[in-house]
């Protein structure tokens, strides 16, 4: 199937046939279970009542006694191939002997007959434990049974059937596209200058000042994805969107693609419905997307001729920031490249010249480049940024921060991004270039994607974090900044019980030293408090403030 269509799963070339498979290895399945797999099923009258011979009982003195028979067979059997051949056949193997097993089965078991007296004037013994027997003989048949639905093949064709039904459902993630590599980046430095900043914190809490270093770039994006070859006789359908996502989400919790059991549709209302023992996929779009920019119709793969329109606009809405660098206290450090870097950064520039994607300074990036594994530029393709300035280049590696503390200064506005699209055959480049902001935001080039079974869509999907203003700012501010955030976070806490607030579960002042509660977090629940409480929370201020102060 894989071979004759390869993404059948997508387009449901093969569902009918797979499901028909399923059903059929399910009723052989049940079938051998039911009627030729067995186990022994043993109850007090099998040990009640049985009169065991002198040489059927060991005793040993003050020891407790034991039985050594060969009365009782326990075990599993498959009664359409342990037959009198296989087990006489088995039980008669010179390699094994002596032996009473055979297959799964125990034909000289002996029940742990522990508690024993005599009978007919001490020439028999009866058992007195028979629960004990009982539950002992069972338990040992189950555990042969176990071994027997592996050893018969009922277990691989359980699986077996449970594939077949798997292999009938749309996938969770696209068979026919995939990321060919991580988003380019490049950037071009268009302005520098110190700037004061302030903590982010609101009602006058923790407030922390000093100077940054505000730089805006010019920003250029390159998204590269593989889609379904050409050589396909079922084409899928594709549709590139841009789109934007509120403050705080990914794309993985916006696209939630999962499965939910199928159940019967009856004629009559009243019959209750009932599942089939299928599945199906069901796309949980978790929340609005903040905006979507459609920029092509639903279209396969061209095979024709290479799909290369003119550079076009989009505009929409987007969750904008300036994002806030820890550097060394000396801010100038954020200008100068060191020394031992300059020799690999003009290797990368030159290769990032001469492969197309900046044939100078300032120049849009509308081409694809791809560098090798073992390429001059493969930091760049690790989200690197070579800052395209005059003299002299330089490298700028920037840290990943939790966005709570790096993201400020947050709004909503509407920007506008110009993009040219790329698709030969089965390659697909998109390149983006933010024009109408000086501000940091993430754009989500989009690649949705058409089932032909149901009208389900996929959505592969490539964040690509487009940094056109960042601060630079000392590593001290951010120490300062933690400090007094703790700081008031443990008056907020303090002060909570006694302004008479009802809050169920308050911000302690050891989840904010952690990191598990931003400041952005904290300002919420004050907000909350606020909103609901408004009374309460003058007061509760009154008493931080003054505690604050104190401290100070």
């Amino acid at each position: 199937m894989r071979i004759v269509s390869p993404e059948y799963r997508s387009t449901g070339v093969f569902r009918d046939h797979l499901r028909e498979y399923a059903r059929k290895l399910d009723g052989l399945a049940a079938e051998m279970r039911n009627n030729s797999l067995a186990q022994t099923i043993h109850q007090l009258e099998d040990f009640a009542g049985v009169n065991l011979r002198w040489d059927e009982v060991v005793l040993s003195g003050s020891a407790p006694a034991f039985v050594r028979s060969t009365r009782w067979a326990v075990g599993a059997l498959d009664v359409l191939i342990h037959n009198d051949t296989y087990i006489n056949a088995e039980l008669a193997d010179p390699a094994r002997a002596p032996t009473t097993v055979a297959g799964c089965m125990d034909f000289g078991w002996s029940p742990p007959a522990s508690d024993i007296q005599q009978q007919f004037g001490g020439e028999y013994y009866g058992i007195i434990n028979l629960e004990h027997c009982v539950a002992a003989a069972n338990a040992q048949a189950a555990d042969s049974f176990a071994r027997l639905l592996s050893m018969s093949g009922y277990v691989q064709l359980v699986q077996l059937a449970a594939l077949c039904r798997h292999l009938s459902t749309e996938p969770t993630q696209s068979e026919s596209v995939q990321l060919a590599r991580p988003p380019l980046l490049t950037y071009l430095n268009v302005t520098d200058k110190r700037v004061p900043v302030t903590s982010h914190w609101i009602l006058d809490l923790a407030q922390v000042e000093g100077e940054g270093l505000e730089r805006t770039r010019d920003c250029w994006a390159s998204v590269r994805f593989k889609t379904q070859p050409i050589k396909r006789g079922e084409q899928l359908q594709y549709r590139l969107v841009l789109r934007t996502l509120p403050d705080g989400m990914s794309y993985t919790d916006y696209f939630r693609p999962g499965y939910e059991h199928e159940y019967t549709q009856p004629v009559d209302p009243a019959t209750p419905r009932e599942r089939t023992g299928f599945m199906y996929l069901s796309i949980l779009r978790a929340g609005a997307a903040l905006d979507t920019a459609v920029l092509q119709d639903w279209t396969a793969s061209p095979r024709e001729a290479p799909i290369r329109p003119l550079e076009q606009v989009a505009t929409l809405k987007a969750h904008t920031y300036n994002w806030f660098v820890p550097v060394a206290d000396d801010l100038s450090a954020a200008m100068i490249a060191e020394p031992s870097e300059l020799s690999r950064l003009h290797q990368i520039v030159q290769a990032v010249e001469t492969s197309g994607l900046a044939s100078k300074p300032g120049a849009a990036v509308m081409s694809n480049p791809d560098f090798g594994a073992d390429s001059a530029a493969s930091d760049v393709l690790k989200r690197s940024a070579v800052d395209l300035t005059s003299q002299p280049w330089t490298l700028g590696v920037y840290e990943q921060r939790d966005p709570s503390w790096s993201a400020r200064e947050e709004r909503v506005e509407r920007v506008q991004v110009r993009y040219l699209v790329d698709w030969t055959e089965d390659d697909l480049t998109v390149s983006l270039q933010v024009v109408s902001t000086a501000r940091s935001l993430v754009m989500c080039v989009v690649l949705e994607e058409q089932f032909v079974a149901s009208p389900n869509i996929m959505e592969t999907a490539a964040e690509v974090p487009m940094d056109c203003l960042l601060t630079y700012v000392p590593e001290s501010f951010f120490v300062q900044e933690r400090k007094a955030t703790v700081q008031a976070a443990q008056a907020v806490a303090k002060n909570i019980p006694r302004a008479g607030i009802d809050l169920p579960h308050p911000p302690r002042p050891s989840e904010v030293e952690l990191g598990l509660v931003s400041p952005a977090q904290m300002a919420d629940v004050l907000s909350g408090i606020r909103a609901t409480q408004p009374n309460k929370f003058e007061t509760l201020m009154a008493h931080v403030r003054e505690e604050l102060r104190h401290r100070i």
